[in-house]
């Protein structure tokens, strides 16, 4: 630690301000695989909001839609 953070933790910090209510593992998840994510939806949810998503896109890996710590 007296070198400073590392980047790990620097992207998971990052990915807590956005996704506080997501659990830790799903956290982990974002900040490994999308670091700079500031929302995270499943297909259906991004249709819902009007949102187009290309086809054969790669989707990132989660542990269930919206889990939330309790």
């Amino acid at each position: 630690m007296q070198e400073g953070p590392s980047e790990l933790l620097e992207a998971y910090l990052r990915t807590l301000r956005h996704f506080h209510d997501y659990s830790r593992a799903n956290r982990l998840l974002i900040a490994l695989q999308k670091p700079n994510a500031t929302f995270v939806a499943g297909y259906k949810k991004w249709k819902q909001l009007g949102r187009y998503v290309k086809k054969r896109r790669k989707s990132h890996m989660g542990l269930g839609p919206y889990q939330k710590e309790d």
